[in-house]
């Protein structure tokens, strides 16, 4: 993982973690960081799905495949349907190419929805990844923050 690539996994690891502690009351993020972040929240369900692969024996596909859909409805707004088939599909694709292929979800959909969909699947993997280490989904999102700092420094 790159650098900046890094970077972004701690920076939407942050706004889920400050989500979740928030109970889901957080302020949404500006117009400005919704695009930076959809790559940010991709990446970040990159790296749980990873590790809930191979905790589980698993193929990536596998795991993305039995991710169970969520809509946490944030931001809480009018914009931003998700759609969650299409990101689990750009994820695979991504992934499968190292990341070498561009994520193309705000080319597709509006930025609200780019950002809903993909903050989504973050936020289902680390639910899931929670469940499977027994810890709380807060203490899971800290965790990511965390090894994204290590990385960084």
């Amino acid at each position: 993982m790159t650098r900046d690539q890094v970077r972004k996994v701690h920076s939407s690891g942050t706004l889920l973690h400050s989500y979740l502690v928030a109970d889901g009351t957080g302020s949404a993020p500006s117009e400005k960081e919704l695009a930076k972040l959809g790559d940010g929240n991709l990446l970040l369900a990159d790296v749980v799905v990873g590790m809930l692969a191979q905790m589980r024996g698993s193929t990536f596909d596998e795991v993305l495949d039995t991710v169970p859909e969520r809509d946490e409805r944030f931001p809480d707004d009018e914009f931003g349907t998700p759609m969650w088939v299409t990101t689990i599909e750009m994820l695979k694709s991504v992934h499968a190419s190292r990341w070498e292929q561009k994520p193309e979800i705000s080319s597709i959909y509006d930025v609200h929805t780019a950002f809903r969909s993909t903050f989504n699947l973050a936020a289902s993997a680390t639910f899931e990844f929670a469940e499977l280490i027994r810890q709380s989904p807060v203490a899971a999102a800290k965790m990511m923050v965390d090894m994204a700092a290590r990385e960084m420094s």
